[in-house]
Formats: C-alpha cells, sequence, structure tokens
C-alpha cells in the first residue's frame, strides 16, 4: 500500500511541476491551428498588419518557417503576403 501511495504522490508531483507546460504547448498548437485557419479562408485587410522593412534591414528577421512564419523586433508574425515596393518588402 505504501508503494502505491508513493507512486500516487509521485505522479501528481510530475503532473503539478511539468503539467503546466504540456497544457501551455497544447494551447499554443491550438491558437497555431486556429490562425492557419483563419489565413486560408482568407482575412480582410484591416484584420492585417502591414511590416515594412527595408532591404538592408532584412537580417533582423528571423525565419521560423520560411516564407511564412518570423520573427521581427521581438513580435511573432505569420505571412499572408509578401510585395516588394521600391527598395522595400511589405510583409
Amino acid at each position: 500500500m505504501r508503494k502505491f501511495i508513493s507512486f500516487i504522490l509521485l505522479i501528481i508531483f510530475l503532473f503539478i511541476s511539468d503539467g503546466y507546460y504540456i497544457f501551455f504547448e497544447y494551447l499554443r498548437y491550438n491558437l497555431h491551428q486556429e490562425i492557419k485557419h483563419d489565413i486560408k479562408n482568407g482575412l480582410e485587410e484591416k484584420q492585417l498588419s502591414l511590416i515594412v522593412v527595408p532591404f538592408n534591414v532584412e537580417k533582423e528577421i528571423f525565419w521560423i518557417k520560411k516564407n511564412k512564419e518570423f520573427r521581427y523586433r521581438g513580435a511573432m508574425y505569420d505571412v499572408v503576403r509578401i510585395e516588394i515596393k521600391g527598395r522595400k518588402k511589405h510583409y
């Protein structure tokens, strides 16, 4: 009986210490899927953010998924389309 109680307490302890991380990753995955779904169904222009990056600053963009998702100045962005206007890229 003591081993059983010890095992249950170990399971509870592991859930408390790592359960939050697993739940966070689950929520993050669901949010990512929801965003992908919204992008595929089309978004209105007012729902999008325009990021204008000059060519000489483009090295500040850290691509998570090439031409789909990137990190720029501490924020994450999903790419709906890319346009080149003059010496700047519009994401």
